[in-house]
């Protein structure tokens, strides 16, 4: 049987975490670079951040892949989502886990709304963040990527 754990990132983690997203480079994940993916800057993001939220995904022991919740450090009180699944990994409905636990983590905390960008030929994770609630806002004039929102009421249920 395959373990299956999500946790949060710590600076002991930036070398495997830099490793799989650079290995997830090329076509798979062309339109998501929302920081650099060196190792220095990942464990300068891991270890400076306060607010903002890293988890790493893993199976069996090994990072299969990742999602945050940022922008809380930059003074924003709404977040954006990003997602990246190891793409050995992709399929498995992980993405999907990490979006349930990121909006979960939002209510419990009180916050109001969340935002993400998604690119307009990624019609799979459209999908996903319209089944989840999200609706489009706007595109990203530097970009191009569609803006999705997901506002949340209070006493709402799943």
């Amino acid at each position: 049987m395959t373990e299956l754990e999500i946790r949060a990132l710590a600076a002991a983690d930036a070398g495997e975490f830099s490793d799989m997203l650079l290995e997830n480079g090329g076509a798979y994940s062309q339109y998501f670079r929302p920081f650099s993916f060196e190792r220095e800057a990942v464990f300068d993001m891991l270890t400076q951040s306060q607010r903002d939220r890293y988890w790493g995904a893993y199976c069996q022991g090994a990072l299969a892949g990742f999602f945050m919740l940022r922008g809380f450090d930059a003074g924003y009180e709404r977040p954006s989502y990003g997602v990246l699944i190891r793409e050995s990994r992709a399929g498995l409905g992980l993405a999907s886990l990490a979006l349930r636990f990121a909006l979960s983590w939002c209510r419990v905390q009180g916050v109001a709304a969340v935002m993400l960008k998604v690119h307009p030929e990624n019609s799979v994770a459209r999908r996903i963040y319209e089944r989840a609630g999200f609706r489009e806002t706007g595109v990203c004039e530097t970009s191009g990527q569609t803006i999705m929102e997901r506002r949340f009421s209070w006493g709402e249920k799943e």
